[in-house]
This record gives C-alpha cells, structure tokens and sequence, in this order.
C-alpha cells in the first residue's frame, strides 16, 4: 500500500463513535444514562465515544446486556477497527514479507 493509497483510504471509525452515532443518538440515550445504566463511569463513557477507549472484553459484556445484543458484536467492531488501523500502519512492510512457500521455493 503506497502512500497515496493510503491517503484515498476509506475513514475507519472508531467503535465508539459508532456507539454514539449510531446507538446513543439514534435512541435518545445520554452519555450519563449509559455510563450508569452500565455502571461504568462518565470518564470511560466519554473516552470511548471520543475514539480515545478501546471496547474491552468487560465493556463488551456491558454493552451487550444493555442493547441486547452479543458481547461478540462489540468486540468485533473493535478488532475490525484494530485490524484496519495496524495494517495501514505497515504499509508495503506487509508486502515484503514472504509467505513460507516463497521461502521454501527460493
């Protein structure tokens, strides 16, 4: 992936911005009304809808009763979002690399 590849990439959101976008807002739901409701504090609310949290197994399980949904769902968008970002972090790295039948082949 070249450099201006990666400038004409798709933007990645953060789960927690589709937390806020597309469950908070989209239901009428406060930051303040989840954070009690899940028992997390507003801080870690806050962070996570601001993209500066990550969703964790534990926040996983909570926003799932909440919404009633699968834990698997929230943790997913977060390892999807963490799959996207790392691999625009290695650029052509990953290019390089040989598989182990090229390696085994030379």
């Amino acid at each position: 992936m070249t450099t201006s590849e990666n400038d004409e990439l798709l933007p990645n959101p953060h789960p927690g911005v589709l937390l806020k976008e597309d469950f908070l807002d989209e239901m009428g739901i406060t930051p303040y009304r989840l954070a009690k409701a899940v028992g997390l504090t507003q801080i870690h609310v806050s962070e996570l809808l601001k993209g500066k949290r990550n969703i964790t197994p534990k926040t996983a399980f909570l926003l799932a009763k909440f919404f009633e949904m699968t834990p698997e769902f929230w943790i997913n968008l977060q390892t999807h979002y963490d799959m996207v970002e790392e691999k625009r972090k290695l650029g052509n790295r990953l290019e390089r690399v040989p598989s182990y039948r090229e390696l085994a082949a030379a």
